[in-house]
């Protein structure tokens, strides 16, 4: 460790590593030229540029869960109910057991890539990403157009020579919206250029440099490599603001309803059969038709392996294993048609991918479900026309 210090702090090998740019500027100084243009260059190129890359990619974030809430289908994210109505009925349209695998088994995944989809496919209706970007490229070359001449007004004929402190200055008055700091100190060096040709070269630089990165907008990305490099996440947050914190019944799986992350107890309005997520009754090995609020009044008891050991416990004791959670008890509430259709519809894959696990003793009435019958209970459920 020792060797490597010595070896990082050389002053020798620090000026071996920068050679070829000192001789550049001692050359440039010995032979009286101009250096203003070639420093213009650098500062744009290697700081600014980098710099506002950076601040449209931070600000467009935000700007995308405006976007999805109040264009077209914003009526889906409204609500909390619109939108697990949103995804229950496409569930229901698009009819496919791995989409309800996901939804019921790894929910807050499977949301949050749901919603990832669904803001593509809005984003690419009407280049509304493009626009975002340009949007903010715009907003920042104008605060930067600003601050140069502000500077150059103010301070910078104060030190004609003195291009450092101009640099130095616009630096410390955009250091609010921009992070200059890469290159900035090469920059810096050997140099004597006159401040107010500095301050007109960078000036016209700034313009090339937003047309260049407004074509590079134009010619777009893909829409998914672009959302997924940006640092706020916009189906992360949508689904904080339209699904809470994501935690699910440890019984049935329902999504706790409970506002935000900030919470001490979760809770579901709505159970479902616990059969859906594979819960069987034993010795049978049959599948569960029970919902959660009639077996916390119940005699019944359960095992999970992973939080009680292998000893079944009274489901009414169910909150020492889960005191986060609140079930209310009410022997008279039933599935809805809803989940009783699903589970009426899959439960032979349900039984197959748990093994040894058989199919439900199902009601004739839960089998003799439609679709129209579950949309129905679902518009019922959340109040949909």
């Amino acid at each position: 460790m020792h060797e490597d210090f010595i070896d990082v702090n050389d002053p020798k090998k620090c000026l071996e590593l920068s050679k070829s740019k000192y001789l550049t500027e001692f050359k440039d100084l010995f032979h009286n030229r101009d250096q203003c243009l070639k420093k213009a260059k650098d500062f744009t190129k290697l700081c600014l540029q980098p710099a506002v890359q950076d601040y449209v990619t931070k600000m467009i974030g935000p700007d995308v869960v405006d976007e999805v809430k109040t264009g077209e289908g914003s009526e889906d994210y409204s609500t909390r109910g619109a939108f697990q109505f949103a995804i229950l009925q496409q569930l229901l349209t698009d009819g496919e057991y791995e989409k309800y695998e996901g939804y019921i088994h790894h929910y807050s995944w499977f949301v949050k890539d749901w919603l990832f989809e669904q803001i593509v496919q809005q984003l690419s209706n009407d280049n509304s990403l493009k626009k975002l970007e340009k949007k903010h490229l715009s907003e920042i070359v104008k605060i930067i157009t600003y601050t140069i001449s502000n500077i150059r007004e103010t301070t910078g004929m104060k030190h004609v020579n003195d291009v450092k402190t101009f640099i130095q200055n616009i630096c410390s008055a955009l250091k609010e919206k921009l992070v200059l700091k890469d290159a900035l100190d090469s920059i810096l060096i050997l140099n004597t250029a006159d401040t107010k040709q500095f301050a007109d070269f960078l000036t016209e630089l700034v313009k090339e440099m937003e047309q260049s990165l407004a074509a590079k907008y134009d010619k777009g990305r893909y829409i998914k490599e672009r959302l997924k490099s940006l640092p706020f996440k916009p189906q992360d947050k949508l689904f904080t603001v339209l699904f809470g914190c994501g935690k699910q019944c440890p019984f049935c799986g329902a999504p706790c309803e409970a506002g935000g992350k900030e919470h001490a107890q979760h809770f579901t309005s709505i159970h479902r059969p616990q059969g859906l997520r594979g819960v069987k009754f034993i010795p049978t090995n049959k599948l569960v038709t029970n919902i959660c609020s009639s077996d916390v009044t119940s005699n019944l008891k359960f095992i999970h392996p992973l939080v009680t050991g292998e000893d079944s416990h009274p489901c009414k004791d169910y909150r020492k294993y889960y005191p986060d959670w609140i079930i209310p008890g009410d022997p008279s509430i039933k599935a809805s048609d809803y989940w009783k259709y699903v589970m009426a519809t899959f439960q032979d894959r349900i039984a197959k991918d748990r093994d040894s696990t058989l199919p439900a003793d199902l009601p004739e009435d839960w089998k003799a479900l439609t679709p129209g019958d579950a949309l129905k209970s679902l518009k019922g459920a959340f109040n949909m026309k």
